[in-house]
């Protein structure tokens, strides 16, 4: 069966022609770990790539594909074998698949909440924070386009910047890749939610995010991203969203516990 699948994307794939996309750098710096990511998209996919791995989400194809480099494997699986191969990798080893998996800025802003509240918490006196979101009215330049700032405050503690600009006209939900590859994103963070986000996840409406800092409750800076490039180019389908042919097939679980 797997080979049924691989045979029949390789096969849409190879008779695809260009199409027009967007290409996206991105310098990241996770806790002293730096990367730099690139996303390439078209209307119907995103490819996630760093040198370790690639994510691959195809929406028309309803496939996905997770390469390790490290390994040379990769897996490729319909969204209904990745949901099940999911819950699989889930109850094997959590924490692993958390580190991996690609995670949104919300994801990663309300597990930044988490820690900050597991940190500050009074036994004696649990009040509920407040988030709040502050618009400072100051643009800055980021990858030749214009990104206002904004900051956000847990009660008085700055915990995160973040620029957004109107200008990067990407129309694709980038989002609901992140979403689905850690099974349904919104859904964990709506039942898992510790104060009330709703002013922040409006942020996505006020444009794309260009560089983004998490601070702790003591002001160190533990996450940052910066995009460098925005290109719109035409994308080979079949050069961005097919495994590498040297590469072996394996499991998503053995894809993602593989140890470097």
């Amino acid at each position: 069966m797997k080979k049924l699948i691989i045979f029949t994307l390789l096969f849409f794939l190879s008779t695809t022609q260009m199409w027009a996309g967007w290409k996206i750098i991105i310098h990241q710096n996770d806790d002293g770990i730096q990367e730099v990511v690139t996303y390439y998209i078209t209307k119907d996919g995103i490819k996630i790539s760093s040198n370790s791995f690639d994510f691959i989400y195809h929406k028309a194809f309803k496939t996905v594909i997770i390469v390790n480099h490290k390994t040379r494997t990769f897996y490729l699986g319909t969204f209904d074998d990745y949901k099940s191969q999911l819950k699989d990798l889930y109850s094997i080893d959590a924490k692993r698949a958390d580190e991996i998996l690609p995670m949104s800025y919300l994801l990663r802003l309300n597990k930044l909440l988490e820690q900050n509240i597991s940190d500050n918490q009074n036994d004696n006196k649990r009040i509920t924070p407040s988030l709040k979101v502050e618009n400072t009215n100051e643009d800055k330049r980021l990858a030749d386009y214009t990104a206002k700032e904004y900051k956000v405050y847990l009660d008085t503690t700055l915990i995160e910047r973040i620029w957004l600009s109107q200008d990067v006209h990407i129309k694709y939900d980038i989002a609901d890749a992140f979403n689905f590859f850690r099974g349904d994103e919104a859904s964990k963070l709506k039942e898992s939610k510790t104060v009330n986000t709703q002013e922040y996840e409006q942020l996505s409406y006020r444009g794309f995010p260009l560089k983004i800092i998490n601070l702790d409750s003591n002001g160190f800076e533990v996450f940052s991203s910066e995009v460098v490039l925005v290109q719109e180019l035409e994308l080979d389908e079949e050069e961005t969203f097919s495994p590498p042919a040297t590469y072996q097939s394996k499991t998503l679980v053995d894809i993602i516990m593989a140890k470097d």
